[in-house]
């Protein structure tokens, strides 16, 4: 229903399954027919609780209620996040996670004006789970193909080891921004 704060257009879990990053935050509906008795684990990967259930859903010991699950969610009420990015004058930024800066730390890695798209395309050459944290601004993640994007916005997402992916998002708060992940708490950008 919502990611990183922001309402989601509803959408099934591909595989069964969620990805998040340090930091990023779901709010789910699971809806499941179970038979009596009858268990479903919602379980974490991670380093250090590899596959452990944090919780299992039980049937009840009786005949289940529903007999199929339920219609769709509907969507919750939409935020004034645009619908639309203007990718023709959009400022394009490459970032390297856990590449540190030759240039000066407390320069920004870019200012763009209010209002302005940005793109950022980012990359994890390391061999280890990366992440970025947008301040200020949520993204959308977009898809590889250049044919859209992700159904939900996001402010924190993880970049696989050796990954690459980017995001947009539009410039519109004012001030200077971190954006957590790439080299520390001196990765920065300004919106004029």
């Amino acid at each position: 229903m919502a990611i990183d704060g922001e309402p989601a257009q509803p959408f099934g879990a591909r595989g069964g399954e969620l990805t998040l990053g340090p930091g990023n935050r779901i709010d789910v509906i699971v809806d499941c027919v179970l038979a009596p008795n009858q268990n479903a684990p919602m379980r974490i990967d991670g380093a250090d609780r590899l596959n452990s259930p944090v919780v299992k859903i039980w049937g009840d010991p009786k005949a289940p209620a529903r007999a199929s699950r339920r219609d769709e969610p509907k969507s919750l009420p939409p935020n004034s996040l645009p619908e639309h990015m203007d990718f023709r004058d959009a400022f394009r930024f490459e970032a390297v996670i856990g590449q540190a800066r030759a240039d000066k730390r407390d320069a920004p890695l870019f200012t763009v004006k209010r209002g302005r798209t940005v793109t950022l395309g980012l990359s994890n050459p390391t061999s280890t789970n990366g992440f970025i944290h947008l301040h200020g601004h949520s993204f959308r993640l977009l898809d590889a193909l250049d044919d859209g994007w992700k159904p939900f916005w996001l402010d924190t997402m993880p970049i696989a080891p050796q990954g690459k992916a980017r995001v947009a998002f539009v410039a519109d708060n004012p001030g200077k921004w971190l954006l957590e992940g790439l080299d520390g708490a001196n990765a920065w950008f300004e919106v004029t």
